[in-house]
């Protein structure tokens, strides 16, 4: 018992750890984003965005479907018959492979760069993205948390100073900035690669707990992929760069609010799933959840358009209302974390593939009305309702399968409920009767 208290503990500390990697990364992030937009404009912010999304999934793909596969089953089963690394070079030739693929899917938005130079810098992209995420996982198993959080702070750290570099020498190009950005991840990644040649066996106690779920976790993964990669995708196929260029920025300014609900999660996750009765501890975590994310998300609904004109500048005054959009959907994004990653702690994989299916199913859909009608503010309301679908599947699951009422949720029910609706109709009936 105490050694499983210890182990909590641990993984606590690890993921808190994360958590102030990515507060860091998050704050060097939208300065270095503030820079670009205002420099680029908002189809330059969108050609860059773009760029950067084909490389993204790309790697996002590739990690999703070897990593989980090759890499990590090896880490599980202590085989020393294949080298991590060589496993690692593979995934990022192939990773170059999928990248010219997105890009000739995507290719029709890309701006005004020659089809061969998009292709050398995607590839490049691609490539070492999946080099420092490879051996970033090799690090991990190896229990070497504080070098890769290291590494993650530094990052936009040095990007920010390449991108300070290239304004003063006024070389602010998309393909400049793109190169920059690849710098240090190639360092890091380089880095990463010396040291996973030290001979050292990764030990399989010291992965990952959330890891040790088999092919489920493989499904899941590529499902949680596709469902952050597809509005992005919508835009470049149905509307244009500078509406991707809004919704970009849109993004940058609403990321915190996954950032502290992914941290709650992780944190939850390990709590529910070590515990005796794990939908309590769930239930408890997602009713201080909820006080989280509607507080950041009110403020950013409130404040949006003031942190838009201050941050980026008055040219994208026009992606104010995807703010508020992503906003909200980032409240109920954060909320459906909660409850499904809760589900999968207690072995609900399934239906959590089957929900998020639908959502993704939902998202696409809506996509394609909303998207090429109202570019980026369509993107948003199309996950919005993506989302929304997502969570009330949750909370009936939730309520028909686990037996919760709506009061452990969210601190209502039938009970309650009807004195709340009873004083609201009364407000009503004096205010018509004031107006008359």
């Amino acid at each position: 018992m105490q050694k499983n208290n210890e182990a909590i503990v641990a993984s606590k500390t690890q993921y808190l750890g994360s958590f102030a990697a990515s507060i860091s990364t998050l704050i060097f992030g939208l300065v270095t984003g503030a820079i670009t937009a205002r420099v680029l404009g908002p189809e330059g912010r969108g050609e860059f965005a773009g760029i950067s999304y084909i490389a993204a999934s790309s790697t996002g793909l590739v990690m999703t479907l070897v990593s989980s596969q090759a890499l990590i089953s090896q880490i599980l089963e202590d085989k020393k018959a294949e080298d991590p690394n060589l496993i690692v070079l593979l995934m990022a030739i192939l990773g170059i492979i999928v990248s010219q693929i997105f890009l000739l899917v995507f290719s029709d938005g890309m701006g005004n760069n020659s089809m061969l130079l998009t292709t050398i810098i995607v590839g490049i992209l691609s490539f070492t993205q999946i080099i420092y995420n490879g051996f970033c996982t090799i690090q991990r198993g190896r229990g070497n948390f504080n070098v890769v959080s290291l590494s993650i702070i530094s990052i936009p750290i040095i990007y920010l100073f390449g991108i300070i570099s290239l304004y003063y020498l006024g070389l602010m190009t998309v393909n400049a900035i793109l190169l920059i950005n690849m710098l240090p991840i190639a360092i890091f990644g380089i880095y990463f690669y010396r040291a996973s040649n030290s001979g050292l066996l990764i030990s399989k106690n010291s992965v990952m707990p959330y890891i040790r779920s088999g092919h489920s976790f493989l499904y899941l993964s590529i499902m949680s992929f596709a469902i952050i990669s597809v509005d992005r995708a919508l835009l470049l196929r149905l509307s244009n760069l500078t509406e991707l260029g809004y919704y970009s920025v849109a993004s940058a300014l609403t990321s915190p609010l996954i950032v502290i609900a992914e941290t709650f999660v992780l944190i939850s996750f390990i709590e529910v799933r070590s515990s005796e009765n794990g939908v309590l501890v769930a239930l408890s975590r997602f009713r201080i959840g909820q006080v989280v994310l509607i507080f950041f998300g009110t403020f950013l609904i409130l404040f949006g358009p003031f942190l838009v004109k201050i941050i980026f500048g008055q040219e994208y005054i026009n992606s104010i209302q995807t703010v508020k959009w992503l906003a909200i959907t980032m409240i109920f994004r954060g909320l459906w974390l909660f409850l499904d990653n809760s589900l999968q702690a207690m072995k609900f994989k399934s239906l959590s593939f089957i929900i998020s299916f639908i959502g993704l199913i939902s998202i696409i859909f809506m996509g394609l009305i909303f998207v090429p009608r109202e570019g980026s503010v369509g993107a948003a309301k199309a996950i919005f309702f993506g989302y929304i679908v997502m969570f009330t599947f949750e909370i009936l699951i939730w309520k028909f399968i686990l037996k919760v009422n709506y009061y452990d949720f969210f601190g209502f029910n039938s009970r309650t409920l009807s004195p709340l609706f009873s004083m609201i109709v009364l407000r009503i009936k004096i205010i018509c009767s004031y107006v008359k």
